[in-house]
């Protein structure tokens, strides 16, 4: 009898390993949801490489509005961007930045100051709604949609490759030094 139940164990664990939970998988994707002036914002959690806490950035002449300054995360130079400024949101900036959500993706990486940090969510980014067209309409394909629950689905890809194609002189500062 215990060799029978061993190997039902066996079955399942081997399932899970090659990702056969098509419960977990119907439900979602995972997304890591972050407040930024008031709103809540999600984005794929294979783009995500830490939240850090930190100081203010350190401001420098001559870069983009959108961006607030550039932090050393152990050794690496990682630009930060207000995410209303570059989204073209009105408003919403908080007074000081003391938390900064890193995406990358390949070489590009970038920091963006977030209020807070709500965790990983299960979120069908298959049924969203329309994105606001306050939004939508600055940074079309930054923006993927408004899920049910109100959280405003960001795509990292589109984010970061946006970015770096617009600012490839700052957002890939922290890389070649």
């Amino acid at each position: 009898m215990e060799n029978a139940k061993l190997a039902v164990l066996k079955e399942r664990a081997k399932a899970l390993a090659k990702g056969g939970n098509k419960v977990r998988d119907e439900e979602g994707e995972e997304f890591l949801v972050f407040s930024a002036g008031g709103e809540r914002f999600g984005v794929k959690a294979g783009f995500v490489r830490e939240v850090v806490r930190v100081e203010e950035p350190t401001p420098l002449p001559g870069i983009p509005p959108h961006v607030l300054g550039i932090l050393n995360v152990r050794g690496e130079i990682v630009p930060v961007a207000d995410l209303h400024r570059l989204l073209g949101i009105e408003g919403g900036r908080s007074e000081s930045v003391d938390r900064v959500l890193i995406l990358e993706i390949g070489n590009v990486v970038l920091g963006l100051a977030v209020d807070g940090v709500d965790g990983m969510r299960r979120l069908d980014a298959q049924h969203l709604q329309p994105a606001p067209s306050s939004v939508a309409a600055s940074t079309p394909a930054a923006v993927l949609g408004l899920a049910a629950n109100r959280v405003l689905i960001l795509g990292g890809r589109e984010l970061l490759n946006g970015l770096s194609s617009a600012d490839s002189g700052s957002m890939q500062a922290g890389r070649n030094s």
